[in-house]
Order: structure tokens, then C-alpha cells, then sequence
């Protein structure tokens, strides 16, 4: 296997089924995320969406109370949506990560249209 860069952001789910696949091994149909090694898949990839939970879960039956941000990663774009309930007084956060890859300047108040967009995709994916 030859060594690749790949400009397409992979995820924390993909590395099952990558290396399932650089070992010869079919991942099972219901595993989440790509092969990374399947440069067409990856490249028809169009946002990368997680979450991010409190450390001391209350239930980890029931994701809402314990959910602290969502995110979606679309194109350049990195928005970071802060649950109202257990995130009180934080703000949405928008990156350009072509310009930004440590996420330092918010760009939200200059882009309105472009967080309501992304908070659409991303409600589609999951809204709790």
C-alpha cells in the first residue's frame, strides 16, 4: 500500500472499516462511516456531522441531556452549534478551515446565511 494525502477530512468512524478493508475484511452493512482507501467514496463525501456529549453522562441511553455541541464540517466550513439547555450562553462558532485550521477567528456574525444553512444540514442529520 502506497502512502496518500488526501485533501477530504476524515473521521473518527472511518478507521473501522479502513482497516477492516487494508486487512481484507468486509465491514458489516451497518457500520458507520468510509474506507478512506475508497478515494471515490471519500471524494462524493459531502459534510462530516458529530457531537460532543458531557463527560459525566446522565444516561448514555439518552443522548439530549447529556449532548453539549453538535458540528458539521461542509466543504471549507466548520460550524459548531452549542445546545441551548446544557450550553446556556454560548454562541454558534464558524470557521473557515481554509484560511483557519486551528478555528481561531468566528466568523458567525459575519456569515448569518451561511450559519442558518449549515444549522439546516445539520438539523437534518440529528436535531435532539
Amino acid at each position: 500500500m502506497k502512502p496518500a494525502v488526501s485533501e477530504s477530512p476524515g473521521h473518527s468512524i472511518d478507521l473501522a472499516p479502513t482497516i477492516l478493508a487494508a486487512t481484507r475484511l468486509t465491514p458489516t452493512p451497518n457500520m458507520s462511516g468510509l474506507n478512506l482507501l475508497d478515494w471515490e467514496a471519500v471524494a462524493k463525501r459531502e459534510a462530516l456531522y458529530g457531537e460532543i456529549f458531557l463527560h459525566t453522562a446522565v444516561d448514555i441511553r439518552k443522548t439530549g441531556p447529556n449532548l453539549r455541541f453538535r458540528w458539521i464540517i461542509h466543504g471549507p466550513w466548520k460550524l459548531i452549534v452549542p445546545d441551548a439547555a446544557n450550553e446556556p450562553k454560548a454562541i454558534a462558532e464558524l470557521y473557515d478551515l481554509s484560511k483557519d485550521e486551528n478555528e481561531t477567528k468566528n466568523l458567525a456574525a459575519m456569515f448569518p446565511d451561511r450559519v442558518q444553512d449549515l444549522t439546516r444540514k445539520l438539523d437534518a442529520w440529528w436535531k435532539p
